[in-house]
């Protein structure tokens, strides 16, 4: 049965902005093969709403859940990573792309006491 985008993110990811919202870390980890749909069920079609994937979903979550917080005189600062793990390479997928025929820079992930920690990788 395929699922519908407002139901993954209802059963997978919803749960995070109250954490997030308490200052807790999170990551959303995508995993299949090539073709499999993680870049749909993500991002989904930006242009409909009906459609959109999990990450438009949650950062629109996520800023109305601030929004109200900020009107009760809270404050937050929110960081965000998005990275890519293909063939073994980690690329940033937030940085600043070089428009030429270069190959994307491949990031390396270094293993700290505090956790993994990618060097380079736009915050």
């Amino acid at each position: 049965k395929d699922s519908k985008q407002k139901d993954v993110y209802k059963k997978s990811v919803a749960h995070m902005v109250r954490r997030l919202l308490k200052g807790f870390n999170s990551t959303i980890f995508a995993y299949g093969q090539t073709s499999s749909g993680k870049t749909h069920t993500m991002m989904g079609v930006l242009q409909d709403k009906e459609l959109e994937g999990i990450t438009p979903r949650l950062i629109r979550s996520l800023f109305n859940q601030i929004e109200k917080g900020r009107e009760k005189g809270n404050t937050f600062l929110i960081t965000l990573s998005y990275l890519e793990i293909y063939n073994e390479r980690v690329y940033d997928l937030l940085g600043a792309r070089k428009r030429s025929n270069k190959p994307r820079e491949s990031l390396q992930i270094r293993q700290l006491k505090q956790g993994f920690h990618v060097p380079k990788l736009t915050k």
